[in-house]
């Protein structure tokens, strides 16, 4: 059986969340930040909400790909129930 490991990139994404980081330990955000099991996408986003997101990552002390990750989870979770 062929053992498969993340890419570069989401190596990289992971190993930048701090592990000390309160926002780290909020539900689900350390395991999708950590989610092997991941394709790569591209989506165009408007310039002032990637501005936005980034901003609200960066007070959360997280990078903004996985912020935006997590905000999408929770959308999809919820728009569910």
């Amino acid at each position: 059986m062929m053992t498969r490991t993340a890419p570069a990139s989401a190596r990289r994404t992971v190993s930048a969340v701090p592990r000390n980081n309160p926002v780290s330990t909020t539900p689900g955000i350390e395991r999708i930040a950590r989610s092997k099991a991941a394709k790569v996408v591209s989506i165009r986003l408007p310039e002032c909400d990637l501005k936005l997101a980034r901003s609200q990552a960066a007070k959360k002390g997280l990078p903004y790909q996985t912020y935006i990750k997590s905000l999408l989870h929770q959308a999809l979770e919820q728009g569910g129930k």
